[in-house]
């Protein structure tokens, strides 16, 4: 009930979003693996980032595609999860 959104939860559904970004060319989407179990890993693998060195392992895939595809690669692995099949 925070005030500070206002109505934005309202309007910014997936069909506001299609309609106002479909002019867009492509957005860049991080796709965590199935195996995450919904969990996303944050990293960032500047030099500055990590003084230490330490190994990082990247396990989210960076995917190039406009907003009418991701909408519809989202619906479909909602369909399959809410299925009880493991989406890809």
């Amino acid at each position: 009930n925070s005030a500070l959104l206002e109505d934005a939860p309202k309007r910014w559904s997936f069909e506001y979003l299609e309609r106002h970004l479909g002019d867009v060319d492509n957005f860049f989407v991080l796709r965590a693996p199935a195996s995450s179990r919904g969990r996303f890993a944050y990293y960032d693998n500047k030099p500055d980032k990590n003084p230490c060195g330490y190994k990082v392992v990247q396990t989210n895939k960076r995917v190039e595609m406009r907003f009418a595809a991701f909408r519809r690669q989202a619906a479909e692995v909602r369909r399959q999860r809410l299925a009880g099949k493991q989406a890809e």
